[in-house]
């Protein structure tokens, strides 16, 4: 599978339009629904608001910091990665533009995944790959791997070792519950969960935006080099146009014997 799609989607800057300006703490004003709400009672309000989301799109804005070392030394690689997304939950089926190594475009469908490279001349050359059987996964639950909102659900129910309210802040008219998430996948694996921020709409209780910060320590002791990498990636993602009639279709060209 090329190009990095699980990047985001195995770990996780467009604002929408009510998220421009400049964003402000709330030191003095607290209604009375701030005051009484933990941050248990503000997660569990996030989870039951995504049962009633049919649709979304979401944008993801990162970077990637990779160091890798063998006998030669060490040498460093960054890259950018954009992604934006249209998601329809009732229908399993979405679409991602993915820029990152090159610009590829992802399709969701039927639990196939269709994934679209571009060369240097702007030709798409297209695959697929059957996500039941790459994931031997006949229920269909690698859905979630590449459903951002759903994936960020799917931590804090399963996984949070700990939720944080961190305070309020809001952009213009619009507030915000911000909550600090930490995650434990357990001793044996190679990755550290820095920084998992949420900002969840005061009005709905959606997810509106997330900053993940991810460290890989991706060491490999067969390495006749004994190479080892490490990798940083620092994500922005946004979370805009819930429950919007969205129709996610294959392109013409795609055809398959």
């Amino acid at each position: 599978m090329g190009k990095g799609v699980l990047i985001v989607a195995l770990t996780a800057s467009l604002l929408t339009s009510y998220l421009s300006g400049c964003v402000e703490k709330h030191v003095n004003k607290q209604d009375d629904e701030t005051l009484v709400l933990t941050a248990a009672q503000i997660k569990t309000s996030f989870l039951n608001a995504i049962k009633g989301v049919t649709s979304y799109k979401y944008s993801i804005n990162g970077t990637i910091h990779k160091v890798t070392t063998n006998s030669s030394g060490s040498f460093t690689e960054d890259e950018s990665l954009i992604q934006n997304g249209v998601v329809n939950i009732s229908s399993k089926r979405l679409m991602i533009d993915q820029e990152y190594n090159g610009h590829t475009i992802y399709y969701l469908i039927d639990n196939v995944l269709y994934e679209g490279d571009e060369d240097d001349e702007g030709n798409i050359n297209w695959s697929s790959h059957d996500m039941r059987k790459l994931y031997s996964d006949p229920t269909n639950q690698s859905w979630i791997a590449f459903s951002q909102l759903e994936r960020q659900a799917y931590f804090v129910l399963n996984h949070s070792r700990h939720i944080e309210r961190l305070g309020d802040e809001s952009v213009g008219n619009i507030s915000f519950y911000v909550l600090n998430a930490s995650l434990d996948f357990g001793p044996n694996v190679d990755v550290k969960w820095d920084t998992i921020r949420y900002w969840l709409s005061k009005e709905d209780h959606l997810l509106v935006k997330a900053y993940l910060k991810v460290t890989w320590n991706m060491g490999n002791s067969t390495d006749a080099n004994n190479e080892s990498a490490v990798e940083v990636q620092d994500m922005n993602l946004f979370f805009y146009d819930y429950n919007k009639p969205v129709e996610v279709t294959l392109p013409d060209e795609i055809t398959w014997s």
